[in-house]
């Protein structure tokens, strides 16, 4: 049994044998081991896990992490998302995938002024996640034109952290973030 368990490298092995086995894997293979199933786990339903969310606003970065023009991919609420802050400063977050050809925009997106710019087609995105240009195109498609063509997430940034609001019917927020002075007041020490 000893032997056995000796061969199972997960978070219930000791340490240093993690440690061992880490220094050895690279690439795919180091990959592979994070996400590779741990034998006799019990399933999240086993475990009591919550599959659903409250609604609310949730951290999904700090402010000084995303700089003007960077896109970023985030995963919350089981959902892949991009995150952008716009040559306005304000940080926006959709839907990661592009309603044109699925392109994963927070992999190889550009912020163009403060539209989020698909990385296949060059189709501009708003923060209500309508397309709002399409550079090499004279009519941008009906459908595409709406509101959540790729569904938007309400963002709001206080308190050195960006948040994103969160509803399972995807009711509007409701209530607003409120800043409070002494978060990165350097004359605050509390």
């Amino acid at each position: 049994m000893a032997a056995e368990s000796a061969t199972v490298m997960d978070a219930r092995t000791p340490r240093s044998e993690i440690w061992k086995q880490l220094e050895n894997l690279k690439g795919d293979e180091l990959v592979a081991w994070r996400v590779a199933d741990v034998p006799g786990r019990p399933s999240a339903d086993e475990r009591n896990l919550p599959n659903e969310y409250p609604f609310g606003w949730f951290g999904v970065g700090f402010s000084d992490e995303l700089a003007i023009g960077q896109v970023k991919s985030i995963r919350y609420f089981g959902k892949e998302l991009a995150l952008w802050r716009g040559v306005d400063g304000k940080p926006r977050v959709i839907d990661a995938y592009c309603a044109h050809y699925g392109a994963n925009m927070a992999h190889g997106g550009k912020v163009h002024e403060n539209w989020l710019e698909c990385p296949f087609h060059a189709w501009r995105y708003g923060e209500d996640g309508a397309v709002k240009d399409i550079p090499y195109a004279k009519i941008i498609p009906p459908q595409t034109r709406k509101k959540d063509c790729v569904p938007s997430w309400p963002t709001q940034e206080a308190n050195g952290f960006i948040w994103v609001w969160y509803h399972p019917q995807r009711v509007a927020p409701m209530w607003d973030l409120f800043n409070l002075e002494e978060v990165g007041n350097p004359n605050w020490n509390g």
